[in-house]
């Protein structure tokens, strides 16, 4: 197939997708039209009517398989599939609200732990600072003296160090 076939092909099947109802009648009418044809057919060569429409039943094959070979044609059958699924898994939630409930707040809190740890693990091991010599680096931190003095500021810190 050639690129500008395949490109005409699958948007095709994609705007198919949005005619389905047209699709599914006039669908409906092809397959009756050549059921018709052919029983007529069968009549003109001298079989009677009721005879006619069961060789042309015959003929045409399994109504629903018929319909299946013919959507697939149409349609893409896993877009066709996953929009069916995607429905039946809004509707099932629809119907079990206290499931539905519990579902969002645990993706939540999963996507939100998720996030988290990985921006810090991000920030801290995988990317370096964003400064200069990172290496020389100090935690400052204060710790109660023995009179009680809470959080010294920083020249009495180095005047006790000197």
């Amino acid at each position: 197939m050639k690129p500008m076939q395949r490109i005409r092909f699958f948007s095709t099947r994609i705007v198919n997708l949005f005619r389905r109802s047209t699709l599914e009648s006039d669908l409906t009418e092809q397959l009756e039209v050549h059921r018709q044809m052919i029983k007529d057919d069968l009549i003109e060569r001298g079989m009677e009517p009721s005879q006619a429409e069961r060789k042309a039943r015959e003929v045409m094959g399994n109504d629903v398989m018929v319909r299946e070979l013919a959507r697939d044609e149409m349609f893409a059958r896993f877009i066709d599939e996953g929009i069916r699924d995607i429905r039946h898994g809004f509707r099932s939630l629809a119907q079990h609200k206290a499931f539905a409930t519990v579902a969002a707040i645990s993706l939540a809190i999963g996507i939100g732990a998720n996030t988290f740890i990985f921006s810090l693990t991000n920030s801290t091991l995988l990317n370096p600072p964003g400064y200069p010599a990172p290496e020389r680096l100090l935690t400052i931190w204060t710790v109660p003296d023995r009179h009680h003095k809470l959080n010294p500021t920083l020249s009495t810190t180095r005047s006790r160090q000197a």
